[in-house]
């Protein structure tokens, strides 16, 4: 079962990666171009959305069940809470994002890019923090 849980932790990873720097170059071009994007690139940025909401879904329910399943509680150390912590900014910053972004398709008018810019910001360092919070916890 820790396999499984290891393999989905993984892929999240990579799709959740792949979404973070599809998004932020897209958003990078739009930012310094002004005016409304093209409906393909609106389209990409859409499903890259998706996929990144997924993977952050995926890496809750995946690291829920390796923690549950390896050590049998969530009482690992302040180091892990660090992890926690970091890792629910993230998720709150990708269902912003998203939200931000279907409500501006909705509407029919682009989304505020400086809103966008800096929940994507307030996301790599929820990341970060994840990051080192999992490295130290887990040595």
């Amino acid at each position: 079962m820790i396999i499984f849980f290891k393999l989905i932790h993984m892929a999240a990873l990579f799709m959740g990666g792949g979404a973070v720097i599809g998004n932020g170059l897209l958003l990078r071009q739009l930012i310094a171009n002004p005016g409304p994007p093209p409906p393909q690139v609106r389209t990409v940025m859409k499903a890259l959305s998706m996929i990144g909401l997924a993977a952050v879904l995926l890496l809750w329910l995946s690291g829920l069940g390796l923690v549950y399943y390896k050590f049998g509680t969530f009482a690992l150390g302040n180091w892990f809470y660090v992890k926690l912590v970091g890792a629910t900014i993230v998720l709150g910053a990708v269902l912003m994002l998203t939200r931000t972004g279907l409500r501006a398709e909705k509407s029919g008018t682009p989304p505020d890019l400086q809103v966008m810019k800096k929940l994507a910001i307030a996301g790599r360092a929820g990341f970060a923090l994840a990051l080192v919070g999992a490295v130290v916890a887990f040595i």
